[in-house]
């Protein structure tokens, strides 16, 4: 009785893992297709083509991004975007996966 008892125990918590796991992927990517819409908008403002933007809300805000980057910068960072991604969907750890894309995408932006 106690055995089956965990190994339903296990089973419902492999069960819960697999869902989190979904659910954080799912959270993973829109987040970076957050991040993929901030820096297109970037590329509209550094090719002078604002009527372009969608993010029309942080306007000044990407602006201000914009000041000290190029259009070659700026593909870099969507390369970075394509790695985390990967690195992502291989199951590597999240956290330290969007970190470092941030922190790539801050070096691009303001190096």
């Amino acid at each position: 009785s106690q055995y089956l008892q965990q190994s339903a125990s296990r089973a419902l918590e492999q069960r819960q893992k697999r869902a989190l796991s979904k659910e954080t992927k799912v959270l993973l990517a829109e987040m970076t297709s957050i991040v993929r819409s901030w820096l297109r908008d970037c590329m509209m403002i550094v090719s002078h083509q604002e009527e372009l933007v969608v993010n029309i809300d942080v306007l000044q805000t990407l602006y201000g991004c914009v000041k000290q980057t190029t259009l070659d910068r700026l593909n870099r960072a969507f390369s970075y975007i394509d790695e985390a991604d990967k690195a992502i969907s291989y199951n590597v750890d999240a956290q330290l996966s969007i970190e470092a894309l941030l922190f790539q995408i801050r070096e691009v932006l303001y190096a």
